[in-house]
This record gives structure tokens, sequence and C-alpha cells, in this order.
């Protein structure tokens, strides 16, 4: 199977230069004979209880590493959004 599209592109796609499209991203696995499998899991409520005892075991550099995660997924979904 052809991915149907130029060799730039997936090299792109490999050096982290570009980010496809869900759809893209499914294309090109499917060309490499793997399917491509998505699911969502809950993000830790701040409110949980159980949450907050997780955190305060962090160390501060955990706590950043996980809050700029954070910030990158959400600033990623609003993009999507907006794009």
């Amino acid at each position: 199977m052809r991915a149907a599209t130029s060799q730039s592109y997936v090299s792109r796609v490999e050096a982290g230069e570009v980010t496809p499209t869900l759809g893209q991203a499914e294309h090109l696995m499917n060309c490499l004979g793997y399917q491509l499998r998505v699911h969502a899991e809950p993000l830790p409520r701040r409110s949980d209880p159980d949450s907050l005892v997780v955190q305060l075991a962090m160390s501060a550099e955990e706590r950043i590493r996980s809050a700029a995660a954070l910030h990158n997924t959400m600033a990623e979904m609003k993009a999507g959004l907006d794009g």
C-alpha cells in the first residue's frame, strides 16, 4: 500500500517537523501495516482528594513537568478547535 503523499512530507512527519491530522496518521500507520487506535482517559481533577495526595508526593520538578504537559495538551486541543 502506498501512502499517496510525498516522501518529503513523510520525512517531515518522522522528524517531528509537522503534525499529521488524525486521519493522515491513521492512513500512514495503515500503510505500515498497523491499525491506529486512540482512546481517551480522564484527566485527574484538581478537586479530587486522591489527586492532591499524588501531587504532594511529586517533587517540584515533577509537578512542573506535569503542569507543563497539561498546558501543552490544552494548547493543542485549543489549536485543533481554532484551526
